[in-house]
């Protein structure tokens, strides 16, 4: 397959071996038995990321095989030769050798972990771990849309306006359930709220979350907020 030449996955067999050049592009459709057999002669191509992989079909978490080269001889090939020509969203994916085959890896990737690679030292991306040491977990900062890497954020805001406190906070648009309680007395069981929860300005909120606000009257008897998140 010469350089921007194009080969189709769909179980085609090559008895007398098969050759990549730098920039061939094999186009595979995943799923069933679509897949690339050398049973013969050498298999060969460049050392490093020359060979443009393209997916389409259904994509799911686990292993599929590219190409079979049992029966073949590999040379100058491994899964170094290939790279994937656009990243699948949701998926985290690389290309292996196990033994004659050369096969696709797909693992899901969550909305958390997609977030959570902006953290510059791997060993604080867990959930529970304070990246940016401000006193909130990066779950808590994920949920409310703040920033892992700068101590400087608040998970949500109130202030008294017009005889009324306004509450507001950011939410994951997908993903996360949000609820709002309140209470008497802190020390007492919390209950859902009935107050109305609105879109607040949406200006300036990242991508992925809405601005929530609400509007908590102020009364004689004191009340307690809070805005619990769940990840899903």
């Amino acid at each position: 397959v010469e350089e921007g030449g194009r080969l189709k996955s769909g179980t085609p067999v090559f008895s007398n071996g098969l050759g990549f050049q730098k920039g061939a592009i094999i186009d595979f459709e995943l799923g069933g038995d679509k897949l690339v057999r050398v049973s013969g002669g050498t298999l060969a191509g460049p050392a490093a990321d020359h060979i443009v992989v393209n997916l389409t079909g259904e994509i799911s978490a686990g292993t599929f095989t590219l190409i079979d080269a049992s029966g073949a001889t590999l040379s100058n090939l491994s899964a170094a030769s290939f790279a994937l020509g656009a990243p699948i969203p949701g998926y985290e994916c690389s290309i292996v050798q196990n033994g004659s085959l050369i096969q696709l890896s797909t693992i899901p990737v969550t909305a958390y972990d997609l977030w959570s690679a902006a953290i510059p030292d791997p060993a604080l991306r867990g959930r529970e771990a304070d990246a940016d040491g401000d006193g909130f977990t990066n779950i808590e900062e994920f949920l409310f849309g703040t920033s892992p890497d700068r101590a400087d954020g608040t998970l949500c805001t109130s202030e008294p306006l017009h005889g009324v406190l306004l509450i507001r906070w950011l939410q994951r648009t997908e993903g996360a359930s949000y609820l709002l309680r309140e209470n008497t007395e802190l020390s007492e069981t919390w209950s859902a709220s009935d107050l109305i929860i609105a879109d607040g300005d949406q200006e300036g909120v990242p991508s992925g979350y809405t601005k929530k606000e609400v509007t908590a009257p102020f009364e004689l008897q004191k009340r307690f907020f809070r805005i619990e998140a769940t990840e899903n």
